[in-house]
């Protein structure tokens, strides 16, 4: 394998590393959802 592509396809590699742990802290970083309004409790006396 030539080194050109050998340094293209690590590049490649860390920006879609890179661009996936964005993603992830991105998902976790927003809020929850009501949970009431996800599952709805009915209360019984």
């Amino acid at each position: 394998m030539s080194l050109l592509l050998r340094q293209f396809l690590g590049f490649i590699l860390l920006v879609a590393t890179v661009g996936l742990a964005t993603c992830q802290s991105i998902i976790k970083a927003e809020p929850v959802a009501d949970v009431e309004a996800v599952f709805p409790v009915t209360v019984t006396k």
